[in-house]
């Protein structure tokens, strides 16, 4: 799986499990867009627009996002 804004990439091999995190250190605080792909074990792909959440004060902003089609 991969999420990419206009700042930074990340991806994370989720094989095996469907819980996965990622970190993401250029959002500010009214947010940033993105996108996630997500390519399954057959080989097929899809993509959905996402909203990544800066935070408003010093702590990490925590954001859980369902991927599934």
């Amino acid at each position: 799986m991969t999420i990419e804004t206009s700042k930074e990439t990340k991806s994370k091999d989720v094989s095996g499990t469907n819980k996965y995190s990622l970190v993401f250190k250029n959002v500010p605080k009214n947010g940033r867009a993105g996108t996630a792909t997500v390519t399954c074990e057959d080989g097929t792909s899809y993509d959905q627009k996402v909203k990544i959440k800066g935070s408003q004060n010093a702590q990490p902003a925590k954001q859980k996002i369902n991927l599934e089609p």
